[in-house]
């Protein structure tokens, strides 16, 4: 072996974690941004009924 393998074995490994970091950063953004979205959906329907509700009661 010599010391150049070695080396290019450490490369490697760190490539390899930073990778995992990468993609789990990715996959935890990626959650957070679309459970953000389905709450945003959520509370925009469950609002319109009520306000639909509201004004057909307003008006009679």
């Amino acid at each position: 072996m010599t010391g150049g393998h070695a080396g290019s074995v450490v490369v490697r490994f760190f490539s390899f974690a930073g990778a995992g970091v990468f993609c789990t950063l990715a996959i935890n953004l990626w959650r957070d941004l679309d459970r953000k979205a389905t709450l945003k959906q959520a509370a925009a329907t469950t609002t319109a009924p009520s306000n639909l509700v509201n004004s057909a009661s307003a008006e009679s």
